[in-house]
């Protein structure tokens, strides 16, 4: 955000946690407005779900998950480079 600056909007799929009050109060309180891709239409947000599905494919054949933030964060940096 400091170089590009605050989003105009934040875009998420259906799932619960993106739709629940909670969420919607604090995309308020922020100033932002809300976008949600179609049901069913994960080309909408293909990088992400690409990069998410890449990510717990490759955790699921080595057998072993992040056991902090810091290991997830590290696994995250290596993964993408």
């Amino acid at each position: 955000m400091e170089r590009f600056g605050r989003p105009a909007f934040v875009r998420t799929d259906n799932e619960a946690v993106f739709t629940s009050r909670r969420f919607r109060w604090v995309l308020i309180v922020l100033g932002l407005r809300h976008q949600l891709t179609q049901v069913a239409s994960p080309w909408q947000n293909g990088r992400v779900e690409r990069f998410f599905g890449t990510l717990k494919g490759n955790w699921t054949l080595r057998g072993h998950l992040p056991r902090s933030w810091d290991e997830l964060e590290a696994e995250i940096r290596d993964f993408r480079t």
